[in-house]
């Protein structure tokens, strides 16, 4: 896939052509959602995987989470991932763990270091999607967490590889480097919100980390530019938890607990403290 590259990108590509499971697509350059969205309209096969361009593979990571999702039956499998580069260690038998849609999800939204692997789509393998039911969004800034939450009824087995078969690298210029604005967060959120039901196992796991997350940029964007946006979106993120009742899919106590943060905003720090010394699991 060439989306409007500008160095010799295509006639790399096109080198490839010769060999008959190879098919070279270009298009006018228009952004990592418009391209995967290409690519999900032209794919015939029964599996189906992501690269990106910053990222390197270990040669046999497609032939691992192939055999992950056959063996063990599941709608996707991934593997771990490795920050930078170097080089792969040697892949014989690795060891795979096997989870149910909740546990994934769970780890999804969970605040682990390992979270990030969760959240994206290029270290992981795909029964075949090839459609537009989950077309990349490009009006959001998290495409990968969207698309996920939104193919989250066809993920209910997943196979993890607990083997590091892809280093993530991250250019200054990359679109993964450059960090959204804290606006941008609190909208993506409130959109998020939309593809939820208050009766939904799940929802009270997004709901947590939306929250905690939101709070977090209300304190960040404190004598920012964009501080009243920031304030004017967390209201209309209130009013959609109120009018969703999203909410009471929350345990009791940890109502409370937005209410108190959300009345007196100083005692976020306070709450990052209890937090970091593992006195609260929210």
């Amino acid at each position: 896939m060439d989306d409007g590259s500008t160095d010799d990108s295509l006639a790399v590509c096109k080198r490839y052509e010769s060999d008959s499971r190879v098919v070279v697509i270009h298009q006018e350059n228009g952004g990592v959602s418009s391209a995967r969205n290409t690519g999900l309209v032209c794919v015939s096969g029964d599996f189906l995987g992501f690269m990106d361009a910053d990222d390197v593979a270990h040669p046999q990571m497609f032939e691992q989470l192939h055999h992950a999702l056959v063996s063990t039956n599941s709608d996707i499998s991934m593997c771990q991932m490795i920050y930078g580069g170097g080089d792969f260690d040697a892949v014989t038998c690795p060891s795979i763990l096997q989870l149910n849609g909740r546990e994934f999800y769970k780890r999804f939204f969970g605040r682990s270091e390992h979270a990030f692997g969760y959240r994206v789509v290029w270290n992981k393998l795909y029964r075949n999607i090839g459609n537009n039911s989950f077309a990349f969004r490009s009006d959001v800034h998290g495409e990968d967490i969207d698309f996920l939450i939104r193919k989250r009824a066809c993920i209910t087995k997943v196979a993890y590889i607990d083997t590091p078969l892809i280093f993530y690298r991250v250019r200054n210029d990359s679109l993964s480097h450059s960090s959204p604005s804290l606006a941008k967060i609190i909208e993506d959120d409130i959109t998020f919100l939309s593809y939820f039901s208050a009766d939904e196992e799940v929802t009270p796991l997004f709901m947590q980390k939306a929250w905690m997350e939101i709070f977090s940029v209300l304190y960040q964007s404190q004598h920012t530019a964009e501080a009243d946006k920031v304030r004017n979106l967390y209201l209309e993120w209130r009013m959609a938890c109120k009018e969703s009742r999203m909410n009471i899919s929350l345990a009791f106590w940890k109502r409370i607990l937005i209410k108190i943060i959300a009345s007196y905003p100083h005692l976020y720090r306070f709450y990052l403290f209890l937090r970091n010394k593992r006195m609260l699991s929210f």
